[in-house]
């Protein structure tokens, strides 16, 4: 049988189109209880400093990837760095099988008019939703400054829905 170049390039992309199908048999990930957090996730966080009260308007939104395995990256949704921005989060999660939550870590780092003043360190509690696609629970943020100094707490709560 002879193909045409055309007719292997189809069969290609559809190859690599049902390969994109989601499921463990595609995507790799075991069918285990922690892997239902795997994925890419859109957040709000409702936060302020800690003892106030939790603002009813997000002040933090951000887009997660969730890998198996237990390691996040989570990025910033607002406009470009200018006078003070910070950068991407890296972390780790984890999952409880005896209470069926997961919580996370990450850390980003801060700059003001681009010189390097610190990080910022993220605990995040992750209770799913009865249909996995919604992640709530209480967040606590701890500003340090260049030299690993706490400058702040913040506290509230984050909730993020599976895109």
């Amino acid at each position: 049988m002879k193909l045409k170049t055309s007719n292997i390039v189809v069969l290609l992309l559809s190859l690599a189109g049902a390969a994109q199908a989601a499921g463990p048999e595609t995507t790799g990930a075991l069918a285990t209880p922690a892997n239902r957090l795997v994925g890419l996730w859109a957040g709000e966080g409702f936060v302020s400093p800690c003892g106030t009260p939790t603002p009813t308007q997000p002040t933090v939104r951000a887009t997660f990837s969730i890998q198996a395995g237990g390691t996040l990256i989570e990025l910033p949704r607002f406009p470009p760095p200018g006078t003070n921005s910070r950068t991407m989060a890296l972390g780790s999660w984890s999952y409880t099988p005896a209470t069926g939550t997961f919580q996370a870590r990450f850390r980003f780092d801060n700059y003001v008019n681009g010189v390097y003043s610190g990080y910022t360190v993220v605990d995040r509690e992750l209770l799913m939703s009865a249909d996995d696609q919604e992640i709530a629970g209480d967040v606590h943020a701890v500003r340090y400054d260049a030299n690993g100094n706490s400058l702040g707490e913040l506290c509230g709560f984050g909730v993020s829905r599976r895109i």
